[in-house]
């Protein structure tokens, strides 16, 4: 007892340590009692009550055995690499493996300790599996952890760069508590110690420094599909803290059983034996505080979807259903037909529905106020609603000031791209014509920029230019027509509705001019690979006559009302927000607005009855305002008419 008050961080408080302390004369007495070492192991078990959380623990020599030849029989008796469809959902004997269905586009990844596999490391293991997923365009990444309750925080950390960019992370904070016990295994640790309480610092923690990303780290390229994470009981910790991390960083959704980890928790043990009855034991070292500091009291991990998962072909197929090709990626209808744009959203408190509705910022369209309200439901819905709330980036009335900034804002943008710096231009006696595939698609790529682009001497610049230089050619240069944005104003001011906003009408301006020119995730790419999404682009936009004629055939598919027929096309078509792109710059920007507008959606959709009315790709994928809107605890769904 003496040497968990002096070691876990939970009794770092003075407080806490007396109310501990003074369970040591009922363990005394009890021993007075006891006659054999497992009996004396339960005393500690009881004492120890909610601590014993598998970090801080004791068991006996017999006990252990008998758990090692339990986890070696279990083991043996599941085969090794059983990966078909049969063994879906059932523990392997491998650390991690993977299985892809390419009819259900899904792959299936069950990771089960987090430690390296002698002959295939996980670094490894991740690189083919993301290539092999990327080969066979699979749209679903289903992440099993039910049966891994720990190990290398390191392997998770290497599967969720994958999953979201590193710079942008916010990572657990850790607070060691300095203790004997600890001095005694490191000589270091025995200085830092005593230097420590010898500057004053008493009954404290210490806290960690920030971890730094290497000056030579290459982020991984980010896998664009949804993500699902099966949790199960067993879960626990390096496993729970990569869910915690997918939680606080709202990457994909977690179903299964509720684990007993904690969020914030207590880990980094060292392990003890008592002398006389040979008893091991392990006490934490360390309190990791989740990213989310507004949840970090949370007792338990819960996953967003509730599933059974004892009965594992039930919960295979509930998979499958729900987030495999048929599903459409997480915003198709579950009710038996094809959803539109106006989706309905009740529950969580809401006295009132509210609406969401996909618009379409009409590029190269003019819409007609027949062609809005025929789209089913919406007039019913405009006539519940006490305010619309747009994009603010898409706002309808541009003030001369407005424009005046936007204007000044493309010219400093132009004005950079006439005018490279040297970090865009290609090295002295450089050319880069090999690097393509076939000579035809270097004459594709060379007539383009020569002729439309009108730069004769294109080769002097690197790919990265050219891309950056590309994005800004079709963010603005084939943008015209009336946006559906209008329209619906227009409409609502006649209805006498209430016009608001989920955003700073300037705000998506400037997230877009920052992106435009941002290469960080190009710089991560070989040069091979920047030469190949060049031509992607340039090939795509000869062979539709203009990036005007993709916005027509975009408005024209809206105009459909079928979000899962928009999906397709926009696979297809390859413009859809990491579906297909060779970056993040169109994810990122959906995908962070989404987390912004959610506040702003929740307090007013509180206050009234409202619509909200933003881009239609804000409502697909993973990381949906519909996803979002359903982890928030809201009912999301396709508009039933009356």
């Amino acid at each position: 007892m003496d040497m968990v008050a002096d070691t876990h961080p939970y009794y770092v408080k003075a407080e806490r340590r007396a109310e501990w302390m003074a369970k040591k004369p009922a363990l005394i007495k009890r021993c007075k009692n006891i006659d054999t070492d497992e009996t004396f192991a339960d005393a500690l078990i009881a004492v120890l009550g909610p601590l014993r959380d598998k970090h801080t623990d004791v068991t006996t020599p017999k006990r252990l055995q008998v758990q090692r030849d339990s986890a070696r029989k279990e083991a043996l008796s599941l085969g090794v690499g059983a990966t078909d469809r049969a063994h879906i959902m059932r523990p392997h004997a491998s650390h991690y493996d993977y299985q892809l269905f390419p009819d259900e586009s899904i792959c299936y990844l069950q990771f089960n300790k987090c430690e390296d596999a002698a002959d295939f490391p996980f670094y490894n293991f991740l690189d083919k599996m993301f290539a092999d997923m990327e080969a066979g365009g699979i749209k679903t990444l289903v992440v099993d952890v039910q049966y891994n309750n720990g190990g290398n925080s390191r392997l998770c950390d290497q599967l969720f760069m994958h999953l979201y960019p590193l710079d942008k992370m916010k990572f657990f904070t850790s607070y060691l508590r300095f203790s004997d016990l600890m001095a005694a295994f490191n000589p270091r640790i025995a200085e830092a110690k005593k230097k420590w309480e010898d500057d004053g610092h008493k009954d404290e923690l210490y806290q960690m420094p920030a971890p730094k990303i290497p000056a030579n780290f290459q982020q991984p390229k980010l896998y664009s599909g949804q993500v699902v994470f099966v949790m199960g009981k067993r879960t626990f910790s390096s496993a729970g803290m990569l869910l915690t991390n997918a939680r606080d960083h709202h990457v994909g959704t977690i179903i299964g059983s509720t684990s007993t980890f904690s969020p914030s928790h207590y880990g980094e043990v060292l392990p003890f034996r008592l002398p006389n009855t040979e008893i091991i034991g392990s006490i934490s070292t360390k309190y990791f505080a989740r990213p989310d500091a507004a949840t970090a009291d949370e007792r338990f991990l819960r996953p967003d979807v509730e599933i059974d998962l004892e009965d594992k072909d039930a919960a295979w197929s509930y998979i499958v259903k729900k987030y495999g090709a048929s599903s459409n990626h997480a915003f198709a209808d579950t009710t038996g037909f094809n959803p539109g744009w106006l989706w309905e959203i009740s529950g969580n408190g809401l006295q009132q529905k509210s609406y969401l509705f996909g618009t379409c910022h009409g590029e190269g369209h003019n819409f007609t106020r027949e062609e809005l309200l025929g789209i089913s439901g919406l007039d019913d819905a405009l006539n519940d609603v006490k305010a619309v709330l747009f994009e603010g980036g898409m706002n309808t009335e541009i003030s001369k000031a407005d424009s005046a900034a936007i204007i000044s804002e493309v010219e400093s943008t132009m004005k950079k791209l006439k005018h490279p710096g040297a970090e865009y231009m290609m090295p002295e006696g450089t050319y880069y014509k090999p690097l393509f595939d076939t000579v035809a698609h270097f004459n594709e790529v060379n007539k383009f920029l020569y002729y439309q682009m009108k730069d004769s001497e294109y080769w002097k610049k690197n790919p990265r230019y050219w891309l950056a230089r590309m994005r800004l050619y079709m963010a603005f240069g084939m943008r015209r027509g009336t946006p559906l944005d209008v329209i619906l104003k227009q409409e609502t001011v006649k209805r006498g509705i209430e016009p608001r906003y989920v955003e700073e009408r300037g705000e998506i301006g400037n997230t877009l001019f920052s992106k435009i020119l941002d290469t960080s995730v190009i710089d991560t790419m070989s040069m091979k690979q920047q030469v190949k999404s060049l031509y992607s682009i340039v090939h795509y936009v000869i062979n539709n006559d203009s990036v005007n004629s993709y916005f027509q055939a975009f408005a024209n598919v809206y105009l459909q009302n079928d979000t899962c027929m928009m999906w397709k096309y926009l696979n297809k078509a390859g413009f859809v927000a990491g579906a297909e792109s060779e970056d993040d710059n169109d994810h990122e920007i959906q995908y962070d607005r989404n987390v912004k507008w959610i506040p702003v959606i929740r307090e007013n959709i509180a206050e009234r009855p409202s619509m909200i009315a933003v881009g239609c790709r804000h409502l697909m994928g993973s990381e949906s305002l519909i996803a979002m809107l359903r982890r928030e605890g809201y009912t999301v769904e396709p508009f039933k008419k009356k």
